[in-house]
């Protein structure tokens, strides 16, 4: 007869790998109906020996795909109790890190949107004050924030960035590191959120060797030919929710890789 101890610990067992399934369905069912086109797209671009990062991991859909193709993924972010849920999923290449990165070191506050009737919108969290205005509407939250320059990594791949408006200075905390690995880039980017960022990230990495694109309808086309006009609709009109990603006229994911790495992709 099992003593209360190992009973509790075999429930606790048992909810650990109901979470971990759930999980892992909720992560393939984002690649294949509601999910963004370049989840397909991400064996063309990492290294199976290199290191992959996902900055703004979220509820970590990039970091457990990403898992499966680099060698290690580290995962950036800065909302506790997310960067716990991607900790639960016990990836073994998968390392959390619960900071914001930026520009510099220190501390800020994270806003999180609150959404009447639908309760927080954790995938607009941001460290920019104009992604989310009013502090009455949202959680904010004490952030630790790091460089990417600040880091030891080697062998870097890729690096996926979702930091609602916050991407810029992402960029430059890691200059060196991008410089010193030339990884390819994810990054989203959108002129509600960071006005006229497309231009300048654009600008910055094709100094640097870099050649940018997106997908429309699964077809990639080369970033400088972007209209926001016609491709990002102002924010009222983009739904959040199940909306199947790769079907709408709402993009704001962009690819950059050095011009040496194009001809293999």
């Amino acid at each position: 007869m099992l003593d209360k101890t190992t009973e509790i610990s075999r429930y606790a067992r048992l909810a650990e790998m109901r979470y971990w399934l759930g999980m892992r369905k909720c992560f393939w069912h984002e690649y294949l109906h509601t999910g963004e086109w370049e989840l397909r797209e991400l064996h063309k671009y990492v290294r199976r020996d290199g290191v992959a990062l996902d900055v703004g991991a979220s509820s970590g859909v990039y970091a457990y795909h990403l898992s499966r193709m680099a060698r290690y993924v580290y995962a950036f972010e800065p909302i506790p109790e997310d960067a716990e849920r991607i900790r639960r999923l016990r990836v073994r290449n998968i390392v959390v890190e619960n900071v914001a990165l930026s520009s510099q070191q220190g501390q800020a506050k994270l806003r999180v949107p609150l959404v009447p009737s639908q309760g927080e919108d954790k995938g607009m969290a941001s460290l920019e004050p104009r992604v989310v205005a009013d502090e009455r509407l949202s959680r904010t939250i004490d952030v630790s924030l790091r460089r990417l320059d600040d880091y030891d990594f080697k062998n870097i791949s890729f690096i996926k960035i979702d930091v609602e408006g916050h991407e810029e200075d992402v960029l430059d905390g890691g200059q060196k590191t991008i410089a010193r690995d030339r990884p390819c880039l994810l990054i989203e980017i959108e002129e509600r959120h960071n006005p006229g960022g497309l231009s300048r990230i654009d600008k910055s990495l094709s100094a640097l060797g870099y050649e940018g694109f997106y997908f429309e309808r699964g077809k990639r086309r080369p970033a400088r030919t972007f209209d926001s006009a016609g491709n990002q609709l102002p924010s009222p009109a983009f739904k959040t929710g199940n909306e199947r990603r790769r079907s709408l006229s709402y993009i704001n994911n962009f690819l950059y890789c050095p011009t040496t790495r194009m001809g293999s992709a």
